[in-house]
C-alpha cells in the first residue's frame, strides 16, 4: 500500500478551521495573558533548576551543556536560508544546528547571568526570522515539533533585558508565515508521534505569538483527534506507536510529556485528564524497557499503518533519553504526591543529557486547572428506523433485517467498490443531522469467494445517488480493516485506503463519528479500545447527511452477508437487549510502597468494574473493590508478597470474564545514600571513582588495568555510618565486556577489616545501563562500603548505588518543604520569628526566609530542623503525643519534640516523623496550621525535599 505525506493545501486549512471552529472543547481554554517564558519552560523553573547546579546529577549534565560546541558565544552561524526542506532535506542540518544554538544559549545566559550568550542567541534567531520565508518538505512538522525553537525564543523574550517588542514581532511573523503552514493544525493530523510533532510545534508558536484561537485550538485538537493526542493513548498506558516499534514509542510518551508541561506553564493541567492517562502512559513505556517485565497488550494501531497485534521493538531497542521520565516524576510525584514507580526505575537506567536535566525537579510548587475531558456524542442502541437499498445495481438483491440485537445485511457487487462514488452496495441507512457517533461490532463477513467481501458504517452526502462526499470504515472476510473517502478537503496522508496490517480475528467493532466537518472512524478490539482508521474534512458535506451499515460481496453477482451486534448511533431508539460487557483485555500493576497500582482497559458497556486479588498465580481470587473507573490503589498489602490481580467488567445484565492476570511485588522505598562522601577506587582509568556516585549511568569508573580484582569504595563521612539493605550495579554505555561479572559488597568501620554482605557470581547485563539490584541482610550502621570485583576484564562501572530506608537519608543543608499534592510549602504564620508561631502549609514564594529550613543530623538520622528567618526549631507543641498537636517554632533545646526523622514513601516523597511521638507532620487541607498525626499515608503527610530558589 503506498502511503504519502499530505501538505495541506489553503482550502485544507480552511476546511480544518471550520471543523474546529464548530467544536467548543477546549475554546476559552487559553490564559487571558500568556506568561513568558512558558512554552517547556518558566522562569520558576529556571530558578529551580540554577539552585540544583551545584549538585549532581545536575551539575555533571550543565558541565556538558556548557562545554557543547553550540553553547560558545563564538559559535559560527551555518544559516541563514530563505528556504528549509524535511524529506527531501534542504538546509536542514543548519537550521538544526543553529536553533539547537539558540537553545543552548540562551539557557546558558540564564544560568549564567551572562549577557553575552544571550546577544548571540538573538542574533542568530534573528538572523533567520528575518530569512528564512518557509519551511518545506513531506516531513516538515516533525522538525519543527521537536526542535526547541519556540522554547528558546520565549526564554530570550521573558527573561533577557535587550529583547525588544520588535524583535518578538519579528519572530512570530517567523512563526506564522515560514512555520504555521507546514503544522497542519487543526487539521486532519498525522497518526501517532507524528501527530504529536504537529501539535507539539504547534502548542510552542500558540503560546510564544499570545495566540488564543491557536492556543484553543491545539488543545482542542489534543483532546479529540482519534489518530495522536490523549484519544492515541489506552488507559493501560499503551500509544498509538507502541506496537510499531520502540524509537516512535519513545518520541510519543516524550512529546506527550512535553504538551503536558506547556500547557502547564499557560495553567492548564491535562496531566490529570482521564484518570492521569499521561500517567499511565509514562508507567507502561517505562515497564516495557526494564528486564524481562513486558506488560500484556491490546491491538492497537493507527491510520498509516493498521492495527499492531504486539508490541514491537525490543526492550532498548533505540536510543532513548531520559527528558520523558524527568518531566513525568515531576509531573506526578512531584507535583501532586503519585506514584511513579516503572518511570523512576527506568529513571535510573537512563543518562541525564544536556536536555533532560533541565527537566528534572526535586520540587515545584505550582499550580494549574483541567480543562473538561474530552465529550464526543454519545450513540444508543438502534433497532429500527433503517432504510435499505441496493445502490447501483448491486447484485443479487440484497436484504437487511434486526433480530435479536443483531442486525443481518447482505449485499452484492457490481463492479465498484465501496472506495467508488456509484458503489454497488446494500446500504441500510438513515438521515442524521449535526454531529453524531456510530458504533457497530462486525461479528461475521461471509466470503463470496472474495477475501475482499466487507461489511461496515458508511456516511454519504446522498442516500442513493452518485456521492460527492464520502467515507467509511468497514472489515472484510480476512478481517482487514478498510476505508477510504470522496470528496474530503483536508486530510492528513494524500491517499490511504484501508489497514497494512490486520485485526487478529473478528469479531471487531468499527465506529464513525462526525464533529463538524471531520469525519473520523475508528477500529477497536473491545468496543472501548479505539485505533484511529481515518480522519478528513468534508468542507461540502451537508448539515444532515446520511449514515448507515452496508455490505459488499465483491464479486459480481455473489452475496455477502454481514452481520452486526451492538450497533449504535447517536439518537438511536436504545431498545436492544443489555447484554453483559466483554472483560477487560489488559491489566497492569505497579508496585509501590505498601501499595500496588493497577490500571486495565475499557469495555463496551461496562459501568463498573471488580478488581479481584490473590496471593497466588491463578488464584483464588477474592475481590477487593469494586469501582467505576479503570484504576485503582491496593493499600491493603504487605511489602515483600505478590500480589496477582484481574478484573471484572460489569452492568445491570451481567459481570463479564476475569481478565488476563497481572501480579505486583511491593517493596519498601529507598534512597540512595551514596551523596557527599567520598569515592576512591584500587585503579583509575579514564573514569573517576567518583564517576560512579553521581546519580548519572552517563559517566562511568573504569579501572586502569585489564586484571582483577579491583574495589570502588565509598566513604560516607567521618563521623556517619549508614545500614545499607540494598545495593545496585548499573552497567556502562560501551562494551559489555567490561561489566563486572563476579564481586563480593563487603563493609567497614575503618576501611582495614572489611565484612562481606553478599557474594554474587555468573552475573550479567542484558542493557546498557541497566541496574541489578540485590538486598541485604544487614542490620549494622557502616562508614565504608565497596565492590570487591572478581570477575571481569578491564572493568568499569557506571553506578554503584547504596540504598537504606533510615538515618542520614539527605544531606545537611537549606530545604523547602513542599507538599507534592497541594504544592504548599511548610511557612510559618505571619512570617514570625517569634516563640510559639504556628507553622502553617502556605502557597510558595520564590526565597522566602520563613519557608527555608536548614536541616542537620544530629545522629542516626534524626534531624534538627530550623528555619532559615529565626534560626528557631521545629517543634510540636508542649511535648505532645497526641494526635492534632500543633506545630510552632521554639528555640532549640535538643528534645525529642524537636527532633525529626526522614523515612521515604515512594516517588522521592518522605513523612517527617516526630522522634518524640512517632506521629508524623501533616498539612490536612482547610487546618490552617500544621500538625502531627498518625500516619495513613495520605497526601497530607508527604512531602518532598529540594533546594530553594
Amino acid at each position: 500500500m503506498k502511503i504519502s505525506l499530505n501538505k495541506p493545501s489553503a482550502r485544507a486549512r480552511l476546511a480544518a478551521t471550520l471543523f474546529l471552529t464548530s467544536l467548543s472543547l477546549g475554546a476559552g481554554a487559553a490564559p487571558a495573558t500568556f506568561a513568558h517564558p512558558g512554552v517547556l519552560l518558566s522562569r520558576a523553573d529556571l530558578d529551580g533548576l540554577k539552585a540544583e547546579l551545584a549538585s549532581e546529577p545536575w551539575k555533571s549534565a550543565y558541565e556538558r551543556l556548557k562545554n557543547d560546541a553550540r553553547s560558545q558565544k563564538t559559535y559560527v552561524m551555518q544559516g541563514p536560508w530563505a528556504s528549509v526542506s524535511r524529506n527531501p532535506d534542504l538546509h536542514r542540518s543548519e537550521w538544526l544546528n543553529d536553533m539547537q544554538a539558540v537553545y543552548n544559549l540562551a539557557r546558558m545566559w540564564y544560568l549564567t547571568g551572562d549577557g553575552g550568550y544571550a546577544q548571540r542567541a538573538h542574533d542568530i534567531l534573528l538572523a533567520w526570522a528575518t530569512t528564512q520565508t518557509s519551511f518545506g518538505g513531506a516531513e516538515a512538522a516533525f522538525d519543527i515539533g521537536d526542535s526547541r525553537c519556540a522554547t528558546a525564543a520565549d526564554i530570550l523574550r521573558g527573561t533577557w533585558p535587550g529583547w525588544t517588542a520588535s524583535d518578538t514581532s519579528a519572530v512570530q511573523h517567523y512563526f506564522n508565515t515560514a512555520f504555521w503552514p507546514a503544522l497542519a493544525v487543526p487539521g486532519p493530523l498525522f497518526t501517532g508521534s507524528q501527530g504529536m510533532e504537529q501539535l507539539t510545534g504547534a502548542l510552542g508558536i500558540a503560546i510564544f505569538n499570545d495566540d488564543a484561537t491557536r492556543f484553543d485550538q491545539v488543545l482542542s485538537a489534543f483532546l479529540t483527534d482519534a489518530n495522536t493526542g490523549l484519544r492515541g493513548m489506552l488507559p493501560n498506558g499503551e500509544v498509538v506507536d507502541t506496537g510499531r516499534d520502540q524509537g516512535h514509542t519513545a518520541l510519543y510518551v516524550r512529546l506527550a510529556a512535553e504538551m503536558g508541561q506547556a500547557f502547564w506553564n499557560q495553567g492548564v493541567d491535562v496531566f490529570s485528564l482521564l484518570d492521569h492517562r499521561i500517567l499511565a502512559v509514562g508507567e507502561y513505556y517505562a515497564r516495557y524497557h526494564l528486564p524481562d517485565n513486558a506488560p500484556s497488550y491490546v491491538p492497537f494501531g493507527g491510520m498509516s499503518w493498521g492495527i499492531f497485534n504486539a508490541i514491537a521493538g525490543a526492550p532498548r531497542s533505540t536510543t532513548q533519553g531520559r527528558t520523558a521520565l524527568n518531566l513525568l516524576h515531576t509531573a506526578y510525584a512531584v507535583r501532586k504526591g503519585l506514584d511513579t514507580p516503572w518511570i523512576d526505575l527506568y529513571g535510573n537506567d537512563q543518562a541525564e543529557d544536556t536536555d533532560s536535566f533541565m527537566f528534572r525537579r526535586s520540587g515545584d510548587s505550582s499550580a494549574a486547572t483541567p480543562p473538561p475531558p474530552p465529550s464526543l456524542p454519545p450513540a444508543a442502541t438502534l433497532t429500527t428506523g433503517l432504510t435499505a437499498a441496493d445502490l447501483y445495481g448491486a447484485g443479487p438483491a440484497g436484504a437487511s433485517a434486526y433480530a435479536n440485537g443483531v442486525w443481518t445485511v447482505s449485499g452484492g457487487y457490481n463492479g465498484q467498490t465501496p472506495a467508488s462514488s456509484t458503489p454497488s452496495i446494500r446500504f441500510a441507512y438513515r438521515p442524521v443531522s449535526g454531529d453524531f457517533t456510530m458504533i457497530a461490532r462486525v461479528a461475521s463477513v461471509s466470503s463470496a469467494g472474495s477475501n475482499d467481501a466487507q461489511g461496515g458504517i458508511m456516511i454519504r452526502d446522498v442516500a442513493t445517488g452518485q456521492s460527492h462526499s464520502q467515507t467509511y470504515i468497514a472489515m472484510t472476510t480476512d478481517h482487514r480493516a478498510g476505508w477510504n473517502e470522496r470528496g474530503a478537503t483536508g486530510m492528513a496522508y494524500s491517499w490511504m485506503a484501508g489497514a497494512v496490517n490486520p485485526a487478529p480475528q473478528l469479531p471487531y467493532w468499527i465506529k464513525l463519528e462526525r464533529i463538524g466537518n471531520r469525519v473520523q472512524t475508528s477500529t477497536s478490539p473491545d468496543g472501548a479500545s479505539w485505533a484511529g482508521a481515518n480522519s478528513n474534512d468534508f468542507a461540502n458535506l451537508p448539515a444532515t447527511a446520511y449514515v448507515g451499515l452496508f455490505a459488499s460481496s465483491a464479486v459480481n453477482g455473489q452475496s455477502s452477508t454481514v452481520t452486526f451486534t451492538d450497533v449504535a448511533i447517536t439518537g438511536g431508539d436504545g431498545g436492544a437487549p443489555l447484554t453483559a460487557p466483554p472483560a477487560p483485555l489488559s491489566v497492569v500493576a505497579a508496585p509501590a510502597d505498601g501499595r500496588v497500582i493497577v490500571r486495565w482497559t475499557e469495555t463496551h458497556g461496562a459501568t463498573s468494574y471488580h478488581v479481584l486479588r490473590s496471593t497466588a498465580s491463578g488464584g483464588p481470587y477474592s475481590e477487593v473493590a469494586a469501582v467505576d473507573g479503570t484504576s485503582w490503589t491496593d493499600t491493603a498489602v504487605s511489602n515483600g508478597t505478590r500480589y496477582y490481580y484481574v478484573v471484572s467488567a460489569a452492568n445491570l445484565a451481567g459481570t463479564s470474564d476475569r481478565s488476563p492476570e497481572d501480579s505486583a511485588l511491593p517493596a519498601p522505598s529507598w534512597v540512595n545514600i551514596a551523596f557527599g562522601g567520598t569515592a576512591t577506587a584500587s585503579s583509575v582509568g579514564d573514569g573517576a571513582a567518583s564517576y560512579a556516585f553521581d546519580s548519572d549511568p552517563g559517566s562511568r569508573w573504569h579501572a586502569s588495568t585489564t586484571a582483577v580484582p579491583q574495589w570502588l569504595q565509598y566513604d560516607v563521612g567521618a563521623g556517619l555510618t549508614q545500614t545499607v539493605q540494598r545495593y545496585g550495579v548499573t552497567s556502562s554505555v560501551d562494551s559489555p565486556g567490561r561489566d563486572p561479572s563476579a564481586w563480593q559488597l563487603q563493609a567497614s568501620q575503618d576501611a582495614v577489616n572489611w565484612v562481606t554482605l553478599d557474594t554474587q557470581a555468573s552475573q550479567a547485563f542484558a542493557f546498557k545501563y541497566q541496574t541489578r539490584y540485590y538486598n541485604i541482610a544487614n542490620s549494622t550502621a557502616y562508614r565504608y562500603y565497596r565492590l570487591y570485583i572478581t570477575g571481569g576484564a578491564n572493568v568499569q562501572v557506571a553506578e554503584l548505588g547504596l540504598y537504606a530506608n533510615s538515618g542520614h537519608l539527605v544531606a545537611n543543608g537549606s530545604y523547602r518543604l513542599l507538599n507534592p499534592g497541594s504544592g504548599q510549602a511548610v511557612g510559618v504564620a505571619g512570617d514570625s520569628t517569634a516563640n510559639g508561631a504556628l507553622l502553617q502549609p502556605q502557597p510558595y514564594a520564590s526565597g522566602a526566609p520563613a519557608q527555608q529550613w536548614t536541616l542537620s543530623d544530629q545522629g542516626s538520622g534524626r534531624y534538627q530542623v530550623l528555619g532559615a528567618a529565626s534560626g528557631k526549631a521545629m517543634d510540636v507543641t508542649a511535648k505532645s503525643t497526641a494526635d492534632g498537636a500543633r506545630i510552632e517554632l521554639w528555640s532549640w533545646n535538643g528534645g525529642n519534640n524537636q527532633l525529626w526523622q526522614l523515612v521515604p514513601t515512594g516517588s522521592g516523597h518522605f513523612k517527617l516523623v516526630s522522634v518524640n511521638s512517632g506521629k508524623v507532620l501533616d498539612g490536612p487541607a482547610g487546618a490552617g496550621a500544621l500538625i502531627q498525626s498518625t500516619y495513613n499515608g495520605g497526601a497530607s503527610q508527604q512531602w518532598t525535599l529540594s533546594t530553594a530558589p
